[in-house]
């Protein structure tokens, strides 16, 4: 088999990769290889190893987790961050994992629920409300999570307070960039959430009442509306006030993950099969949604998409490091299969495909802080097989044709049917 090293970009030709009990023993030359052996051998000539994928923003364990769980795995994601479960969910998630009921499933960083300083109804029990700095010990006390989410109307003496605990308990403050904090407020916050209207605010002219005109443009006036706006939004700020604060996000170690999949949604975007992994009410949102965006006229749309592109490479020349994040299962984000939509858009946004595949593996591991991930003697066994090099063509990495995930290689028949018994409607 062909292995890439996703820090270098080298592809190292012709190698035989021996694994024992999970871990990689030693790779060698194929000439070198005797051919007697007890083990599996996989037949890979030609084909091409990459570390397992991490999807960086997703919320996994509140919708049918015994069906999504193992479909990450079958497209490649053998790590996701959940950024959004209640604690009741994380619990019964975490038990699903580490049973033996599920054929396979990625390793999660949770980050349980959202913290936020005025109650929003429509994200019931999804919400911890947290409105004095008194009430963070109380309330976060009980979320054993790897990491705790910041959300958007948060008082920034409560923010402090979240940040200060995180500190101290080894919880790194992670989520949206609160309205009332700023861009110069969360130095210090391990990654920011979506490139979006809320992320870049406190840098826009304040008379513009960019948040509430957006919503409303978006689920009142229509996308015409919307993208017209975000056309707007984007050529309106102040990048001598953007790249200051952007710049010490990143020398404080800060990680952005734009979500561009789901502020570009478009029908070319979405796989053709998607809608048959997507629940049925979901499913017909999902259509309308598409079909609204599919009526704009093709103009006011990609004038958008090239001013959030515009906006994107700024943010990286500034220093802060991209992770690939989907936000799954919002809009029509299928667990797993849309990680390569997410990769395809860093790519058309102007990142380099190894820089994409580096956003879903070694940026994630930095991030937060596990080892990194390489196919190398001694290492973990984690990583998946293309038929292509991703590095000449990033849509190669939609279907892998294997996974060795948790001490199992799982062939293409089995990410098949995985795929196939994940499916809502099945052909």
């Amino acid at each position: 088999v062909n292995v890439i090293d996703v820090v270098s970009g080298e592809v190292v030709p012709d190698r035989v990769v021996d694994i024992v009990d999970g871990r990689i023993e030693r790779i060698i030359p194929s000439d070198d290889f005797s051919g007697q052996t007890s083990s599996k051998i996989v037949a890979a000539e030609g084909k091409y190893l990459v570390p397992g994928l991490w999807d960086a923003h997703v919320h996994v364990f509140g919708r049918s987790p015994e069906r999504t769980l193992p479909l990450f795995v079958a497209y490649g994601v053998t790590h996701v961050r959940d950024l959004g479960s209640t604690m009741t969910d994380v619990k019964k998630g975490v038990a699903l994992i580490e049973g033996d009921s599920l054929v396979a499933a990625p390793e999660v960083i949770t980050t349980g629920p959202l913290l936020d300083s005025v109650k929003q109804s429509w994200y019931g029990d999804l919400q911890v409300v947290v409105k004095s700095t008194s009430d963070v010990e109380n309330e976060l006390q009980v979320l054993n999570t790897d990491q705790l989410k910041v959300y958007t109307n948060l008082e920034p003496e409560v923010y402090t307070a979240i940040v200060e605990w995180g500190a101290r308990n080894g919880q790194p403050v992670v989520g949206h960039v609160p309205v009332k904090v700023g861009l110069n407020g969360v130095v210090g916050q391990r990654t920011i959430e979506h490139l979006d209207v809320v992320t870049m605010l406190s840098c826009a002219p304040p008379e513009g009442d960019w948040f509430a005109r957006s919503l409303n443009a978006k689920f009142s006036e229509g996308y015409a509306a919307y993208f017209t706006l975000m056309t707007e939004f984007w050529g309106a700020l102040d990048w001598t006030s953007c790249e200051p604060a952007l710049g010490e996000f990143a020398v404080a170690g800060g990680y952005l993950t734009p979500t561009l999949v789901m502020e570009t949604a478009d029908a070319s975007l979405v796989a053709e099969e998607a809608p048959r992994f997507i629940e049925a009410e979901g499913r017909s949102w999902c259509t309308s949604q598409l079909e609204k965006i599919s009526a704009v006229q093709s103009a006011t749309r990609e004038g958008a998409y090239d001013s959030l592109r515009q906006i994107f490479n700024r943010v990286r020349a500034s220093g802060v490091p991209i992770l690939a994040g989907t936000d799954t299962p919002n809009n029509c984000l299928v667990a797993g299969m849309s990680l390569s939509w997410e990769l395809r858009r860093l790519v058309e946004f102007g990142m380099t495909p190894l820089e994409a595949i580096q956003a879903a593996t070694i940026q994630p591991a930095r991030a937060f802080e596990v080892d990194a991930p390489a196919i190398a003697a001694g290492r973990v066994a984690d990583f998946i097989m293309l038929n292509g090099n991703p590095l000449d063509d990033i849509n190669g990495l939609a279907n892998p044709i294997g996974v060795y995930t948790g001490g199992a290689w799982l062939d293409h028949g089995t990410l098949m049917d995985i795929r196939k018994r994940s499916q809502v409607d099945r052909p």
